[in-house]
C-alpha cells in the first residue's frame, strides 16, 4: 500500500467526520468505563453531521488561506483518506486532532504527519 500525505481539498471535509467517528468506534470503546458505540456516537457523532463537515471544509479553507496558522494534512490510501491532522498557531501551536485508521496504522504515516507538523511549529511553544 501506498499512503500519500497531503493537504486537503476543501471537498475532502465529507470524509473526515465520518472518519473521526468510524476511527472513534474502532479505537475508543471500553464497556468498563461507559464507553459504547451509543456513548461514541452521542459524543463525537456530529462529526459526521452537515454541521459538523461544514465545520471542517471551514477549517479546511482557513488552513488554505493562512497556513503560518492553521495546518492540516491528510494521508490518502488511493482515493480513500485514510488518516489526518490538524494543528493551529496562537499564542503557542497546539496539536490535534490526529487519526489514523487501524488498518493505515504501523506505516509510518503517523509519524511522518508529526514530522510535518513539528517542522511547522517550528520552535514556537507547543501546547499538546
Amino acid at each position: 500500500m501506498t499512503y500519500v500525505i497531503e493537504f486537503p481539498h476543501a471537498n475532502d471535509a465529507a470524509s473526515l467526520g465520518p472518519l473521526l467517528l468510524k476511527i472513534w468506534l474502532q479505537t475508543y470503546p471500553n464497556e468498563a468505563v461507559g464507553i459504547d458505540e451509543t456513548w461514541i456516537r452521542q459524543h463525537r457523532g456530529a462529526s459526521a453531521t452537515a454541521e459538523g463537515i461544514a465545520q471542517r471544509r471551514e477549517f479546511i479553507e482557513a488552513a488554505q488561506q493562512r497556513p503560518d496558522l492553521l495546518f492540516c494534512r491528510v494521508v490518502r490510501c488511493q482515493a480513500e483518506i485514510v488518516g489526518f491532522l490538524c494543528g493551529r498557531r496562537d499564542d503557542v501551536v497546539t496539536l490535534g486532532p490526529m487519526y489514523v485508521l487501524n488498518e493505515a496504522q504501523s506505516q509510518g504515516v503517523g509519524g511522518r504527519m508529526m514530522s510535518d507538523f513539528l517542522s511547522w511549529a517550528g520552535s514556537s511553544p507547543m501546547r499538546l
